[in-house]
């Protein structure tokens, strides 16, 4: 069963844990109810909501967040942006290695292109 875990900062930059959740799966019908919880909570107890919100550019996670918190900002985690980077320069390497010819061109180069954040 996956764990949804939000994680917060403070004034003096340090992190904590501030909500997990059990979820069945990791649709976004699933995320929106577990946002909607959490939003809830912070509104019960006047606690302003997220202004900004970190993801590893889950589609369904997004899309719930866009539908729950449509005045947060959604920004991608360095973290897997790097992770996904090496990942595909990793690739791109091993190609070139083996003698493929294409390796350095695999049509990926479009701008709008997601990255895989299942990497």
């Amino acid at each position: 069963m996956p764990l949804f875990q939000v994680v917060s900062s403070t004034a003096v930059h340090t992190t904590f844990n501030a909500f997990f959740c059990f979820v069945s799966n990791e649709d976004e019908d699933t995320f929106k109810w577990a946002l909607l919880q959490i939003k809830s909570l912070l509104q019960k107890e006047k606690t302003p909501l997220p202004a900004v919100i970190i993801t590893d550019f889950d589609k369904a996670l997004k899309n719930a967040a866009n539908s729950v918190l449509p005045d947060t900002a959604q920004q991608l985690c360095v973290w897997h942006i790097l992770k996904n980077a090496v990942l595909r320069i990793k690739k791109k390497w091993d190609g070139l290695l083996q003698g493929e010819p294409d390796a350095a061109d695999d049509g990926d180069n479009d701008e709008g292109t997601c990255w895989d954040h299942k990497g």
